[in-house]
């Protein structure tokens, strides 16, 4: 009878179980990270309207980014967003379905051009990339049938979940974070200038928001650098 024989097979026993508890708690991780994934985004851009440098319009030059307050007024000829569970036309809107305790198992955003205003000037937002992100003063509903189609299945499987759903309108009072370019190609019809535009780029965000508590900025400031490193070193 080899002696060896139940030690290996015990050596090979506790290999392969603490193997199952590592992989298990890395997919226990993986599905914890893909749980708070939503909230994770809506805080980054939350904390970014609460804390970088903020601006007029006025005081804007091409390159150069801020957060800026102001109105979101639309576009003539540009479409409008439906929201479905206030049941209205939006500029921009940001859907989410939540579980018990807050856990969040879905995050929709989206956004089209609009025109925003304060009293120094106006300027133009791209729609396209901005991370839309409201918490506060929104709509509840336990109507699957009011959500996006891809957020249906995700309360199916959790039927105590609830959708929210936060909008801005033509005309509501919004914070703006973006950097400025200018876009060449068009002329502004206002003074006859070339358009400004705050657009997300590769290496800095576009965020939106309407919540409240964000008009009130933050103590720690944060520049257009700070956020630019925080990114580089967020992807390495």
């Amino acid at each position: 009878m080899d002696p060896f024989g139940p030690l290996a097979f015990l050596v090979v026993a506790v290999v392969y179980v603490r193997a199952m508890l590592t992989r298990s708690g890395v997919a226990a991780r993986m599905r914890e990270e893909i749980k708070n994934a939503p909230a994770a985004r809506t805080e980054y851009a939350r904390r970014l309207l609460k804390h970088v440098e903020r601006k007029t319009i006025a005081q804007l030059e091409e390159g150069q980014a801020a957060v800026v307050v102001g109105k979101a007024r639309a576009i003539p000829g540009v479409a409008l967003l439906y929201a479905p569970i206030h049941g209205v036309d939006v500029i921009a809107v940001n859907t989410r379905v939540e579980a018990n305790r807050g856990v969040e198992l879905g995050d929709r955003w989206a956004c089209v051009d609009f025109d925003l205003v304060d009293a120094s000037g106006s300027i133009r937002v791209q729609g396209a990339g901005v991370d839309v992100a409201i918490v506060n003063n929104v709509a509840y509903t336990t109507d699957g049938q009011k959500l996006p189609p891809e957020m249906v299945l995700a309360r199916a499987r959790n039927t105590d979940a609830v959708g929210t759903e936060g909008i801005i309108r033509d005309g509501t009072d919004v914070l703006v974070l973006g950097q400025v370019s200018l876009d060449r190609t068009i002329t502004d019809y206002r003074d006859g200038g070339q358009l400004r535009i705050l657009r997300a780029t590769e290496s800095f965000p576009v965020a939106l928001s309407c919540d409240a508590d964000l008009f009130v900025r933050g103590d720690h400031v944060l520049t257009m650098e700070d956020v630019i490193r925080r990114k580089r070193t967020e992807e390495r």
